[in-house]
């Protein structure tokens, strides 16, 4: 679910000549494949480390791998679990903000009459009051588990759903 989820929000982008040019679609596809080479490298290095077998195991295989790994010649990097965690809440708060962002831009086209700067009060509020709904690790990950179930709705099905609409309405104006 990892690669679906984020997609989605490209299409926020206006892809309009006057705002955008073409690069946009260039730099778009560049990250795509870049975060999907970085994808296949740390599966691949999970796999290499802790074996084929081993893997399922675990329910963070990252983290169990980068604890496993020692680099000798760098005493500062001696823990990298504690360096990967904090890139990881970097993550975490960048896709956040990214997402509120959108839904911000999307409510504020929505409703024109409300301030930009109030639905963004109001998004942040509730945003805030649901990160206090899971009281345990094993609620946030079914919680996780429905976000990806979610996301593959919202990046796969509507948009299919759209453009089934979209081709039967170019047809029925040829007839």
């Amino acid at each position: 679910y990892a690669f679906l989820i984020g997609v989605e929000v490209i299409c926020l982008v206006p892809f309009h000549k006057k705002i955008n040019d073409k690069s946009i679609f260039r730099y778009v596809t560049f990250i795509i494949i870049f975060i999907g080479f970085l994808y296949i490298c740390l599966v691949e290095s999970c796999i290499s480390v802790l074996g084929p077998d081993n893997i399922i195991y675990y329910n963070d295989a990252v983290m169990a791998t980068i604890r496993r790994i020692d680099i000798a010649y760098l005493d500062f990097l001696s823990r990298l679990d504690g360096f990967y965690s904090c890139l990881w809440m970097l993550a975490i708060f960048t896709t956040t903000i990214i997402y509120g962002y959108a839904t911000i831009f999307l409510l504020s086209k929505w409703f024109n009459k409300v301030s930009f700067n109030k639905i963004g009060l109001i998004v942040i509020v509730i945003g805030f009051c649901t990160s206090l709904l899971p009281k345990t690790l094993d609620n946030l990950r079914k919680i996780q588990v429905y976000i990806g179930y979610s996301s593959i709705f919202t990046a796969l099905v509507i948009p299919l759903i759209l453009v089934i609409i979209t081709k039967v309405k170019k047809y029925d104006k040829k007839i």
